[in-house]
């Protein structure tokens, strides 16, 4: 189980941020933007590859004497909503209602529906994105103020920790790099509402791949056809038989396929195609973004005893770390 780990991200909702989302196909992280970020900016904005620009988002709070300022989404097809959240909240005394959506978002807003709004709000989100992400409010074609603006009344862009203060667990966005052998990803990546995932590709990626060492269980007892039951000792599995009259344990056919593909990469054959050659339980990582309800409908689901052990083991991960960064909310949530 020691494979699986959940690491919690420090996202700062800023460009690099963006770039590290990106980059995890390439199993790469940096700790600083360098003008090859720039290039690859502009190349997943140009092409339309928005997964990226949705792990961070920018929160701006109305006062309930502004909310006439605030921009009507009601009539937002799908594509363009997608990731938004709005509430109403305490803040300094005053109502407020809070839209936060993502970095994508609000570009695709501003460019798309601009007439949903005043040229004012238009001017203030456009700064304020030019502020917080430079390099990708550039890339991705939003407006460039010239002048900055007067401050519009009664709204304010909230930054996390403000978020974090208010009470509303939707507000507060959350970030893990996880690492799971590649059936379990699958099962995970159901958890889809709100939630943002970059991970790595095996297109680009030809180091030699690590396997998931899968405890073998019994079945469960009774007519249960999902789950397991106790531990099975490796050698007490069966052999497989091959032609010729060969029998190989598992173990032996994982520790021959992981040979095959390192030769097969020395050969230069195409990553792209020998990754479909690799048995499920390679391991995989992925950068995984969402606010906090999202994250407890993951734990309260796969925290429940008919969950694979795994899952289970997963979910256990995220608790830990939400139990200790935002104990208050996360108790509220859990089931």
């Amino acid at each position: 189980m020691e494979q699986i780990q959940v690491q919690q991200l420090a996202n700062n909702h800023d460009d690099l941020f963006v770039v590290n989302a990106a980059r995890v196909s390439f199993n790469k992280w940096k700790d600083t933007l360098d003008p090859t970020d720039t290039g690859l900016i502009g190349y997943l904005a140009r092409e339309q590859h928005s997964s990226p620009f949705r792990h961070v988002r920018m929160a701006i709070a109305f006062r309930a004497d502004a909310m006439l300022s605030a921009p009507n989404l009601n009539f937002l097809n799908p594509f363009d909503r997608a990731g938004l959240v709005m509430t109403e909240v305490q803040w300094k005394g005053d109502a407020y209602l809070v839209v936060k959506h993502s970095l994508f978002g609000w570009a695709n807003l501003i460019l798309n529906c601009g007439h949903l709004y005043s040229q004012f709000f238009n001017t203030f989100v456009c700064h304020h994105l030019h502020e917080r992400f430079p390099v990708c409010a550039e890339k991705l074609g939003v407006p460039q103020q010239v002048v900055k603006p007067i401050d519009l009344q009664g709204a304010y862009v909230l930054n996390e920790p403000v978020l974090a203060t208010l009470g509303e667990p939707w507000l507060v966005d959350v970030s893990f790099r996880c690492k799971v052998p590649l059936w379990l990803s699958r099962q995970l990546a159901k958890h889809q509402v709100m939630m943002s995932w970059n991970e790595v590709s095996r297109r680009y990626v030809s180091d030699p791949p690590e396997l998931f060492n899968q405890e073998f269980r019994t079945k469960p007892d009774g007519s249960i056809k999902q789950g397991s039951g106790l531990s099975v000792r490796n050698y007490e599995v069966p052999y497989v038989d091959v032609r010729g009259g060969a029998s190989y344990s598992i173990k032996d056919i994982m520790l021959a396929l992981h040979d095959w593909y390192n030769e097969c990469v020395d050969w230069d054959i195409a990553p792209e195609t020998l990754r479909g050659f690799m048995p499920q339980n390679m391991m995989t990582q992925f950068i995984w973004s969402g606010p906090l309800p999202a994250w407890a409908h993951l734990v309260n689901l796969r925290s429940e005893g008919h969950a694979q052990k795994e899952a289970q083991y997963f979910a256990g991960q995220v608790n830990l770390h939400m139990a200790q960064t935002y104990p208050d909310m996360w108790s509220g949530l859990l089931g």
